[in-house]
């Protein structure tokens, strides 16, 4: 992720440091505008977190947000990570949808994986209602 290592500096002096490899980043990456086909790209989930200067003209100036899933989406991750696991048939994948509501992908992947984990808790073959309702507890 690019917030872990170009965050805002700090204005305390305690950071000097991690400011001086942030600093050297963005020296770097002012180098590759004179460089044809070449493309930079950072990640992150907390763009609020990112120093200015790493996102002004000519560095890492355009964003794409990718927004967290709707129900209709994290309906079908739902199913994309439920099924390999042995799930009782009271477990209702489009009730599990809109209950998840601001989970992102790995969220989703994680609350199965968890109910998954809960249900080999207690030493059943299969996954129930209160295995997603503790791992829903939890996320």
């Amino acid at each position: 992720m690019i917030d872990s290592i170009a965050a805002a500096r700090g204005e305390d002096g305690s950071s000097r440091g991690y400011d001086s490899a942030l600093n050297q980043l963005l020296t770097e990456l002012d180098g590759f505008q004179t460089t044809e086909g070449v493309f930079v790209i950072g990640a992150t989930n907390r763009f609020d977190l990112l120093d200015p200067a790493i996102v002004a003209g000519g560095r890492l100036s355009e964003h794409i947000e990718v927004p967290a899933p709707d129900k209709e989406a994290r309906q079908r991750l739902l199913q994309l990570y439920s099924k390999n696991i042995p799930l009782e048939p009271t477990v209702d994948i489009r009730h599990l949808a809109e209950v998840t509501s601001g989970l992102a992908g790995g969220d989703i992947e994680s609350l199965c994986t968890t109910a998954a984990m809960n249900a080999l808790g207690r030493e059943s073959q299969t996954v129930g209602d209160k295995d997603f309702e503790e791992a829903l507890r939890n996320a």
